[in-house]
């Protein structure tokens, strides 16, 4: 799968209290053309792996060039997919999120040249199917 990153938005993430986390770094990756739909619809199906080892380590070398302030903050982390990582309470905006020191939010827009199968689309790695059926046992998940 070839892909273009058409852009980079870096800002900082602040609790409800406006105070700054200190704790986390966090990077979203979004579709270009996607519609909140089909966002909505494949928030669960998303190719984080593939996401990890081809477009992340762009995205560091492109933020290390363009905002060496920000690289600072990420230069040295491991990036873990999580499902809730934008809020914690829903699986609404999944992305990547290091326990580093740090409090940047990092949205990442990526322009595929080709769409994503449906064969790609659906297939979750085995810790993500264990998580789902764990959640939907333990009446976390409303499969509906």
């Amino acid at each position: 799968m070839n892909f273009k990153i058409q852009k980079i938005s870096i800002k900082k993430d602040y609790n409800r209290k406006g105070e700054p986390y200190k704790d986390r770094n966090k990077i979203y990756i979004w579709s270009s053309g996607e519609f909140i739909m089909d966002n909505l619809n494949n928030r669960r199906s998303r190719p984080y792996e593939y996401y990890k080892q081809a477009i992340i380590p762009k995205v560091m070398a492109e933020i290390a060039l363009s905002n060496p302030e920000a690289y600072e903050y990420i230069k040295n982390t491991t990036w873990s997919w999580r499902q809730k990582c934008g809020c914690g309470m829903c699986p609404c905006s999944p992305g990547f999120v290091s326990r580093s020191c740090g409090y940047l939010d990092i949205h990442v827009t990526v322009l595929f040249d080709e769409l994503v199968t449906e064969e790609e689309s659906v297939l979750f790695s085995k810790q993500e199917e264990k998580q789902i059926e764990m959640e939907l046992a333990s009446g976390q998940l409303n499969p509906f």
